[in-house]
């Protein structure tokens, strides 16, 4: 992949708020959805915010419907445009201090990972009661192309990702679940030993393991009212539901650009706004972070979503992929003061098979 210039780690000071872009109708919607981790989108905004802020650029400037003005382009080129900034990022990944007080880095983990959590109604795995870690086996999905020709399977692929173990019917694919980096680098076979963590308590550096994501952060419900637009008054009978994300103690939100915006363009460290009602976080640039994994297998993997029209642009549509449910976004375009289209995304963790890995797109590791 394209090489990662700079991280950024960011501290919420407190709870998070990203909601999803489904409309809040009266007697219709109750309960506001939460997408966690934040969107590439909302992320490079609110790097963008600041910039803004620190560099005392009026957002009304940078938003103008004639352009962005030439000395603002010319002094922070990689500003970019309204929505096109001209920057991208990788992740956002996890950085987690784990007992031994070491630090650890949790990446999305590939949708091609199948087991069974332990503690499930149906689990074999062993599970201890005692606060010990627990063990489980991860099979993983890969392309059979013998398999596939003796038994003369047909399909929508030629040659689909098959699980080679058809007693194990309760098998559930491991997308939404995060890993670490030892468990990449362990991640050679089709089926491995690892350690589940229900608990970032549990969680040991030198041990591949598997993360729930409620080791990480909690959700928190909370109850509000409506607002009548330019007005602010209260609407009648319109109460809704929303989740805002905590993340636990140790845990901090880890993101790579693929330009060095520190110092020529962002302070190396601040404060930003993320997501809805402003909530603020902190943020420094991360010193000796280490190289990302990469494996030699013909399977790539995205660190963050990615448009599902961006398989069409790498001409990966006819490739067998794993990957969980699509994302779809829409969004408030601030230039055109109106509501931007409704994009699909693939999640992350998503695998594609067969992909170039000698020319693999930023934001995309080999496996």
């Amino acid at each position: 992949m394209n090489t990662v210039k700079q991280w950024l780690s960011l501290t919420p000071v407190d709870t998070l708020f990203l909601r999803g872009s489904e409309p809040m109708i009266a007697g219709e919607n109750h309960d506001v959805s939460t997408v966690f981790p934040p969107m590439p989108s909302t992320l490079t905004g609110a790097i963008c915010s600041a910039i803004l802020s620190q560099r005392r650029i009026r957002p009304a400037d940078f938003v103008n419907k004639a352009g962005v003005p030439a000395e603002i382009r010319q002094s922070y080129p990689l500003l970019g445009h309204p929505g096109q900034p001209g920057f991208s990022i990788t992740g956002p990944l996890f950085s987690i201090a784990t007992k031994r007080h070491i630090k650890d880095h949790l990446f999305p983990c590939p949708a091609n990972w199948f087991g069974e959590i332990p503690g499930s109604v149906s689990q074999t795995c062993i599970a201890q009661d005692d606060g010990a870690p627990k063990k489980m086996t991860v099979l993983v999905a890969d392309l059979k192309d013998d398999l596939v020709k003796n038994l003369g399977l047909r399909g929508s692929l030629q040659n689909p990702p098959l699980v080679l173990e058809p007693k194990r019917s309760d098998l559930k694919s491991l997308s939404g679940h995060w890993v670490n980096m030892a468990a990449l680098n362990a991640a050679f076979a089709d089926q491995m030993e690892v350690v589940y963590c229900d608990s970032i308590k549990n969680l040991d550096h030198s041990q591949p393991s598997v993360v729930s994501p409620g080791a990480i952060y909690n959700l928190e419900s909370r109850v509000g009212i409506a607002l009548e637009k330019k007005i602010g008054r209260t609407t009648k009978g319109h109460l809704f539901s929303t989740g805002h994300v905590r993340l636990l103690h140790s845990v901090s939100i880890l993101v790579g650009l693929s330009e060095s915006l520190v110092d020529s363009h962002l302070n190396p460290k601040g404060v930003m706004s993320l997501g809805g009602e402003q909530r603020r976080v902190g943020y420094c640039l991360v010193d000796g972070f280490p190289s990302l994994p990469s494996g030699m297998s013909s399977k790539i993997m995205s660190l963050g979503p990615f448009p599902l029209q961006s398989l069409q642009s790498y001409g990966w549509n006819d490739l067998p992929r794993s990957s969980g449910p699509l994302v779809k976004m829409g969004g408030w375009d601030m230039q055109t003061v109106f509501h931007k289209p409704c994009r699909a995304f693939l999640p992350a963790g998503t695998v594609i098979f067969n992909a170039d890995s000698e020319n693999t797109p930023f934001g995309f590791i080999n496996l």
